[in-house]
């Protein structure tokens, strides 16, 4: 901060030194008189760009004048001397300069130092732009796909059918040797068939014993219902008569068994 005098007796430093127009050369309060100057230049400040033009001694000041309006003159410069800009905050009409001026982060708009606080300038941020939409609808996005809906499912039928196997060995282990029946996996308690045949609730199978039964369930059903269930019936599944294909859940008929297939998937 400052620059030195340059003086050759001098070298202060100087916080508002003085630069000659002639060698650029910078000095202080005290020695503001460059000695390059000559005695008796006039100096003339145009009226139009608001800089020094310097008439040497015995020069005629209409010719220098002229010839500094034809090649330097900028009347644009007049406004950056005279004109500085002032705080937009309304009321307050305080100059702005490099040393009392402030540029708000957020808004980009610059201020005096007494209104440099976000409160006292009304700071605005700019709002961003929302993020562009996917085609089809932000809902879409929200809801649930078919295959999340059918691994839900899934999911929730396995922990179902390992809790009921788990249910059914414990009352096989608390009850009588010769209380064997139809193995519930619903957890009721188990009831007898007739020719002692049980049926899985899933899929409708029946088998001779129980380990066959319970064999099956694990095997089958172990992944939940769309692992096993829906493999099983469509490998057993025999077409009525008139080739109609009938959906196992809700019982609506299909003309073939591609459209069964698509039906299955979308609804169940």
């Amino acid at each position: 901060i400052g620059r030195h005098c340059a003086h050759a007796d001098c070298h202060q430093l100087d916080f508002l030194p003085f630069r000659c127009d002639r060698c650029s050369k910078v000095y202080c309060l005290e020695h503001r008189v460059c000695p390059c100057s000559k005695d008796g230049d006039t100096v003339l400040v145009c009226p139009l760009c608001a800089k020094a033009v310097v008439c040497p001694p015995g020069g005629d000041v209409e010719l220098v004048y002229d010839r500094h309006t034809r090649t330097e003159c900028d009347p644009s410069n007049y406004d950056k001397v005279h004109r500085k800009p002032r705080c937009p905050v309304g009321g307050c009409k305080e100059k702005l300069t490099t040393i009392n001026s402030y540029t708000c982060r957020e808004c980009g708009v610059t201020v005096c130092l007494k209104h440099r606080l976000a409160a006292d300038h009304k700071c605005q941020v700019p709002r961003q732009q929302p993020a562009p939409v996917a085609a089809g609808g932000g809902s879409s996005s929200r809801r649930p796909t078919v295959a999340q809906k059918a691994a839900a499912v899934a999911a929730k039928t396995k922990d179902s059918i390992q809790s009921q196997l788990q249910q059914y060995r414990q009352q096989r282990k608390g009850g009588p040797p010769g209380a064997a029946g139809v193995v519930d996996l619903t957890g009721s308690s188990p009831t007898a068939t007739p020719n002692g045949a049980e049926q899985c609730p899933q899929c409708g199978v029946r088998f001779a014993t129980v380990q066959q039964l319970i064999e099956h369930a694990e095997a089958a059903h172990s992944g939940g219902w769309s692992s096993g269930a829906v493999n099983m019936q469509q490998q057993q599944h025999v077409p009525p008569a008139g080739g109609l294909e009938r959906c196992p859940h809700c019982g609506r008929e299909f003309a073939d068994a591609v459209q069964l297939v698509a039906h299955v998937e979308q609804q169940h």
